[in-house]
């Protein structure tokens, strides 16, 4: 069961940072008129710019 919980948190963990990145990415592009860069995206969430990277990527193909 302890496997079971770890593996649900750490689902939990990435969708919270997917959640964060996509709240993140509307907020800065109302407030900028475009979209934020990788390392604008980065210093907002103070989530590293290739953890960043992956979480787009993921959702990218999660969509298609």
């Amino acid at each position: 069961m302890g496997e079971e919980s770890g593996g649900r948190q750490q689902s939990e963990a990435v969708l919270a940072k997917v959640s964060l990145v996509h709240q993140a990415r509307e907020f800065l592009t109302k407030e900028k008129g475009e979209a934020p860069s990788l390392r604008e995206l980065s210093a907002y969430t103070k989530i590293p710019a290739e953890e960043i990277s992956d979480i787009l990527s993921l959702v990218k193909e999660q969509s298609t």
